[in-house]
């Protein structure tokens, strides 16, 4: 099954930033409507209220071949709307570097800034003593 997706441009009227992005129409939640994955956009919505932002679907029913296209496609409209910071909320050009997601959308981890101390790993993982039975 081919996925549709659509590209859309979320605009706050207040400010004038926009976000370009794009979504699979699969994955919409009714009754919700998607205001982007853009951390400093959320920010704002919560800062100035959705009333204030205004979301417009720019192409629809995209079927993407390869994440190569996605890219070029969806810097396409970073650049013809000039949305990159600190004129809008897309805070890089996927177009410039395909590979380079700092969301994680080609399902790895985003490294770490500073590598886990073992003391540290030691708290996450919690207690690993000897097996102690249940008192009964």
């Amino acid at each position: 099954m081919n996925r549709q997706y659509y590209i859309y441009i979320i605009t706050n009227i207040i400010t004038d930033k926009s976000y370009i992005g794009y979504k699979m129409y699969d994955t919409e939640k009714e009754g919700k409507e998607y205001m982007g994955s853009s951390k400093y956009l959320n920010e704002d919505i919560l800062t100035y209220g959705q009333e204030n932002f205004v979301k417009i679907k720019l192409k629809e029913n995209i079927t993407f071949i390869d994440k190569e296209e996605q890219s070029k496609i969806e810097s396409y409209f970073i650049n013809l709307y000039k949305t990159l910071s600190p004129d809008g909320y897309n805070r890089y050009d996927p177009g410039k570097n395909p590979n380079f997601c700092p969301t994680g959308f080609s399902g790895t981890r985003k490294p770490r800034k500073h590598p886990m101390s073992e003391e540290a790993k030691q708290k996450r993982r919690g207690p690993r003593g000897p097996h102690k039975p249940n008192a009964t």
